[in-house]
């Protein structure tokens, strides 16, 4: 792999505009998921493709398939040491050439694939360990490795990034560089944005685009207070957080699509998380902190707080009924008449939520302003 040159998006955090979340967004579209084939635990992932979501259960190392209603069609579940069984998930991920579903086993280096309907198909092993997978183009696969992975080849030892193509390792790149140096790169993220797949160090505030070729280039950096940017921003090595602690909460998870980036980060100095939101059109960086709903006397939308995935130009959030009554006190507050829901479709689904049902999919569109 080599680095390309290119323009990069400046996340201005030090600079953002401070705006109210509710401005930004253009539309909601709520879908309840059934629990046809049981119950979901904690979602690391979802995933978008041909009018289903596929969604990675990562407290049961299970997938979930979903159709467009919600409905539940499939689960995959196959813990065990089978030819065909995984030991754990670390991600999952969509061949769009094949048109096939991906499980990359995190501990025994296997990658699984299933047709689009949960059917396995067949399975390959990989001479090296990673934490996780993404398809880039073709037969190449990208592969995000940790520091104390590959340590007993000199070949592959402290690599970030390792792409195969078919059988054969065609490249390498990120090579982490010794803690003593003052840079930090561990726990970093593989992420599919728009039109290209996102790499990035998480105590680092730069974000790079891996391209179909193996070329790769700055495509985002974040600027805010006592960040190394101006030192950094043009440097071919990792770009370090002045303050360790801070690095850990800048964009823990992000997101793109055509029009819109957003992450959530805790530099801003706020005790809780706030979102960053970029308008791609407008060159425009805003800082949004969610809605309290303790205060409000009448409910016409609910967001959720943690985005898994993009799909058709939405940000795709998920929420569970218990943090929906944690954030909202939904329950006592509908009982005692001081909160109405003035939006029939989500009273209707408010109305239905128990404890005992899968999360709601909160599919979000944002506009300009």
């Amino acid at each position: 792999m080599h680095r390309i040159t290119s323009s990069a998006i400046v996340l201005d955090i030090e600079n953002a505009k401070l705006t109210d979340y509710d401005a930004l967004v253009e539309e909601l579209i709520y879908i309840p998921l059934g629990r046809e084939k049981g119950m979901l635990g904690s979602i690391k992932n979802i995933i978008y493709y041909n009018d289903r979501f596929y969604i990675q259960d990562e407290g049961q190392d299970q997938v979930f398939i979903f159709n467009r209603t919600g409905e539940n069609i499939r689960k995959i579940s196959a813990k065990g040491r089978g030819p065909k069984e995984y030991l754990g998930i670390g991600n999952i991920d969509i061949d769009a050439e094949r048109d096939a579903l991906i499980i990359r086993d995190v501990l025994s280096g296997r990658s699984l694939y299933y047709d689009l309907d949960g059917n396995y198909m067949y399975s390959y092993d990989t001479p090296f360990q990673s934490d996780g997978m993404l398809w880039l183009s073709d037969s190449t696969l990208l592969y995000l490795c940790a520091t104390h992975q590959n340590g007993y080849t000199q070949e592959l030892a402290r690599y970030g990034l390792l792409a195969t193509s078919g059988d054969s390792l065609v490249a390498k790149e990120f090579k982490y560089l010794p803690s003593q140096t003052g840079y930090y790169s561990a726990r970093n993220n593989l992420r599919r944005g728009y039109d290209k797949v996102y790499y990035r160090p998480l105590f680092s505030d730069s974000i790079y685009a891996i391209n179909s070729d193996l070329t790769y280039s700055l495509a985002y950096y974040a600027r805010f207070k006592d960040s190394a940017w101006k030192k950094y921003n043009k440097s071919d090595k990792f770009v370090s957080m002045h303050d360790k602690g801070h690095g850990e909460y800048l964009f823990p998870w992000f997101y793109e699509t055509q029009d819109f980036f957003i992450g959530n980060t805790k530099v801003t100095g706020n005790k809780t998380m706030d979102h960053v939101i970029y308008d791609k059109q407008k060159g425009v960086t805003y800082i949004s902190q969610m809605k309290e709903y303790d205060s409000i006397k009448e409910l016409n939308r609910f967001y959720g707080y943690d985005c898994f995935g993009v799909g058709n130009g939405y940000f795709i959030f998920a929420c569970d009924a218990i943090i929906f009554e944690e954030r909202t006190g939904i329950n006592k507050r509908l009982k005692d008449s001081t909160l109405t829901i003035t939006d029939p479709n989500l009273e209707k689904i408010i109305k239905n939520l128990n404890v005992n049902d899968n999360p709601i999919l909160i599919l979000t569109k944002f506009k300009s302003i």
